[in-house]
């Protein structure tokens, strides 16, 4: 395994990996302050999340991890299954996220701080752009991909049938 990430095309699977693992924690990143800011305590301080909002953002930035961890498989493999795993796993988990983060307005606090309203939509809309852009990244890629499989496949068989004719 040393070896591997040493290598210079381990390096450069691992720098992906890093890559692929920053991005999606950004979102969940951004999702924890916003909560964190945003959310009201018993002594209105706004500086505190309650047991099941903590859970939902540790949960959400593991799944974002998992999800990190398909996408490189998928990446490093060549893998059309693992990719299209991950983007059901991202459209899943985005649209997971949306749902909680609007449940979680309360009716009594809705309207009586602007500056709560305008962050969480703000938190919303930035899921929604990162899930837009993290799905374009992905689909493209899957494209790529069948494309290249594809053209390995014509090229073994055009290969196959020119053995084939020289018997």
């Amino acid at each position: 395994m040393c070896c591997l990430i040493f290598s210079r095309r381990g390096l450069a699977y691992f720098g992906v990996f890093v890559q692929l693992l920053v991005a999606l924690m950004i979102i969940p990143v951004i999702t924890l302050l916003v909560a964190y800011t945003a959310g009201t305590s018993r002594d209105g301080s706004g500086r505190h999340l309650s047991s099941p909002e903590m859970a939902f953002v540790v949960i959400y930035c593991l799944g974002l991890c998992l999800l990190a961890g398909i996408i490189f498989a998928g990446i490093r493999t060549d893998s059309l299954q693992s990719l299209y795993i991950s983007i059901a796993s991202l459209m899943i988990l985005q649209l997971f996220a949306g749902v909680i983060t609007i449940l979680s307005w309360k009716p009594d606090t809705f309207f009586t701080d602007e500056k709560e309203v305008l962050i969480r939509v703000t938190c919303l809309t930035l899921n929604i752009i990162s899930t837009i852009t993290y799905l374009c990244i992905l689909i493209c890629y899957t494209s790529h991909l069948k494309n290249k499989l594809r053209a390995e496949y014509e090229a073994e068989e055009e290969d196959f049938y020119y053995h084939q004719s020289q018997q």
